[in-house]
């Protein structure tokens, strides 16, 4: 199943949201498109929500900030 929001977000988009949370401070590298890469994509939830009754509860930038957080507290752990 997909689970996603049905609306499609640019991968620069995704990277802005991301050097937010993680303050990172370097701008993005672009290059040429690789034989492969995937252009655009929407994933459509409509099957999560019909047959698990799932819908999103947070919206793109707080699940990446929750997703950040999880990672750092997996790292600290770690060590």
């Amino acid at each position: 199943m997909n689970i996603g929001t049905g609306k499609g977000t640019s991968v620069n988009t995704i990277f802005e949201m991301l050097k937010k949370i993680i303050r990172y401070k370097w701008d993005a590298v672009h290059g040429p498109a690789r034989l492969g890469d995937v252009y655009k994509i929407c994933l459509d939830s409509s099957r999560a929500e019909n047959e698990l009754e799932w819908t999103a509860q947070v919206d793109l930038e707080e699940g990446l900030r929750r997703t950040v957080e999880s990672f750092q507290k997996a790292g600290r752990g770690a060590r």
